[in-house]
């Protein structure tokens, strides 16, 4: 991949994103997340400028769209939204 010896870079990319997954299960933050979401995109991203075609990159959202769904329901869950109390006094 663009040039990388794959035999050696490869397990260390493979290793991190399990490591990065096992972090998401135990301890999922939004900070994290948004984190991950980047990770996958600039990952993903390495796809089609080694030569593989852009459909690949598109086919792969859901790669993209699960960190950010997450980490927008972690922040609504985090910081709600200030509700006035309606309740009789």
């Amino acid at each position: 991949m663009l040039g990388l010896n794959g035999s050696s870079v490869e397990p260390l990319v493979g290793a991190f994103e399990c490591a990065l997954a096992l972090a998401v299960l135990l301890r999922p933050g939004f900070g994290l997340l948004v984190f991950v979401l980047a990770w996958k995109f600039a990952s993903e991203a390495l796809s089609p400028m080694a030569g593989s075609p852009m459909w690949v990159f598109v086919e792969h959202g859901g790669s993209y769209a699960a960190p950010l769904a997450l980490a927008l329901l972690m922040r609504s869950r985090d910081d709600p939204v200030a509700v006035p109390d309606r309740s009789p006094a």
